[in-house]
């Protein structure tokens, strides 16, 4: 069976038949499956490779959220900038704030916004620059909201 008959991309230039390892569509963001093309990281920059400030941010971030009652996630291109999604994971979570502040200072970051953004959802955002002088990057951290309980006040 032909590979267009299958439904299957045609192969071309670095793309093989053998499946792809574990987390490297992750990385170039040119799988065929997702519409890319197999040879998509061969003409430019990689889609998603990680700077390693950012690496080490969500390193730490990553920690102290879990210490503090969240699931961290990043999402987004990891180009321009670091998006963070911090949930609640556990009823002991504590203030969307106290979490950002504490990434914020292991991380040697600096908040740039004066109040949080509200989000929709209920979800709080802050924008973070690195302290170095003149560095461009961004770590935007959203936050989703605790649940209320009955009483009206947060778990």
């Amino acid at each position: 069976m032909s590979e267009e008959a299958s439904g299957r991309a045609p192969m071309g230039p670095g793309w093989s038949a053998e499946p792809e390892p574990q987390g490297v569509s992750a990385l170039t963001g040119d799988h065929p499956s997702r519409g890319g093309s197999a040879a998509g990281s061969l003409n430019g920059p990689p889609y998603g490779i990680i700077d390693p400030d950012y690496a080490r941010v969500f390193t730490m971030a990553r920690c102290l959220a879990w210490a503090e009652g969240y699931a961290l996630m990043m999402h987004g291109s990891f180009t321009r900038d670091l998006d963070l999604l911090a949930v609640p994971w556990t009823e002991r979570a504590c203030d969307p704030e106290k979490l950002v502040r504490r990434i914020e200072q292991a991380a040697d970051l600096r908040i740039i916004t004066d109040e949080p953004g509200q989000k929709p959802h209920g979800r709080l955002a802050w924008t973070m620059v690195f302290t170095g002088f003149g560095d461009p990057r961004f770590v935007d951290i959203g936050v989703m909201p605790r649940a209320r309980n009955e009483e009206g006040g947060d778990q």
